[in-house]
């Protein structure tokens, strides 16, 4: 995305780059980047466009799929009954166990929640599951796992995972990494951390250099698109 990139170009370019000190201010930073190169990448590709939305849509199913069983499994952590109880606690165990071994690649995720389906219905925990009554949460879970494995086996879409495009950035994901480091800076700015005042400035001036840059491009756009429909109406007219 263009301001994103100048926000990177004119802050690279300060003199100043104590910035870069700040733990918390540069995880915010290095993530708006990665999500603008994700982003940047998706653009480039027009079949990549019309896929990357299509897993984007399935990934999600799956990370609500997986959060609503969670959800459903922590409700049993007060239950006033012994076994519902337990069945929590070796549940939630489990979860925490495969989340550890979940790594950021598309395959090993995928894998993974399917490795999760099979324990949950295997003998040591089937009966856990009954228990506390969330098999329908499992069967959920299997289903959007399923459905976003198939869409992986498309020959376009394993291209897309094989060059880890997998974490699909929207153009919204990409504001919204971009909005938590404008609002981190001017924080610091406000609380005079040197040097975050100059930090913010030169967010400032790549936001504004972006908008005169877009208003003039859509004047362009629109008087191109005035001259058009002119020329068509002395067209028709001439052929008259």
């Amino acid at each position: 995305m263009a301001l994103v990139s100048l926000v990177e170009s004119n802050v690279n370019g300060l003199v100043e780059s104590e910035w870069r000190n700040d733990e918390v201010f540069m995880k915010l930073w290095n993530a708006m980047l990665e999500a603008n190169r994700s982003y940047l990448n998706t653009l480039s590709n027009p079949r990549l466009q019309l896929e990357t939305p299509k897993i984007a849509d399935a990934q999600l199913i799956v990370e609500r799929a997986y959060k609503a069983l969670k959800r459903a499994v922590k409700v049993f952590e007060v239950s006033e009954i012994e076994n519902e109880r337990e069945a929590c606690k070796f549940l939630t165990a489990l979860f925490r166990t495969i989340e550890k071994e979940t790594q950021k690649s598309f395959e090993t995720k995928s894998s993974n929640k399917n490795l999760l389906v099979s324990r949950l219905r295997s003998t040591e925990y089937a009966y856990m599951v009954s228990v506390i009554r969330v098999d329908d949460y499992v069967n959920r879970l299997e289903v959007a796992n399923v459905g976003l494995s198939n869409l992986s086996k498309t020959k376009m879409v394993k291209s897309i995972l094989e060059k880890g495009t997998a974490t699909v950035i929207t153009r919204t994901e990409l504001m919204s990494a971009y909005t938590l480091v404008v609002n981190f800076a001017l924080a610091l700015a406000r609380a005079e951390k040197y040097p975050f005042m100059k930090v913010f400035d030169a967010i400032e001036v790549a936001r504004k250099v972006y908008i005169t840059d877009l208003q003039a491009r859509t004047t362009r756009t629109e008087t191109q698109k005035t001259q058009d429909e002119s020329n068509q109406q002395e067209a028709g007219t001439t052929a008259a």
